[in-house]
């Protein structure tokens, strides 16, 4: 009850091993954050088996901690997903969430029409081609 995912953004391009994957979240501060909470953003295989990238950081790329967001600010979230060369081709399924960092526990995600097991917030599919 303390933060809301707004909406996210992805350039729409087609997407290659090694390319890093610019992604935008839009995030809303019900009310200020009782902990420093960090994001993770993975891109899985489609049944959720495996991971073939991931990032985990403090909001902003590290220059934001949550506990410094206001009621009712809106958080403009750049993230940065770099793809390893070695990356497949094919359909992976993006992921978002938060969790406390001194627990590794997720938040719990409630009222999203794209919730996952393990309260991950599922962003859409994205496709690898190959180089």
């Amino acid at each position: 009850d303390e933060i809301d995912l707004l909406g996210y953004a992805l350039p729409e391009q087609s997407w290659q091993p090694g390319d890093t994957l610019p992604l935008r979240l839009y995030w809303f501060a019900q009310q200020a954050p009782s902990s420093d909470y960090r994001i993770f953003v993975h891109l899985e295989a489609l049944d959720g088996s495996s991971k073939v990238a991931q990032v985990d950081s403090d909001p902003i790329l590290c220059f934001s901690r949550t506990t410094r967001w206001e009621p009712g600010e809106v958080v403009v979230d750049p993230q940065e997903l770099p793809l390893d060369p070695s990356t497949p081709p094919g359909t992976y399924r993006l992921v978002v969430g938060l969790y406390r960092p001194d627990t590794l526990q997720n938040l719990a995600v409630s009222d999203a029409p794209t919730a996952l097991p393990g309260d991950r917030v599922d962003l859409g599919e994205i496709e690898i081609q190959a180089r």
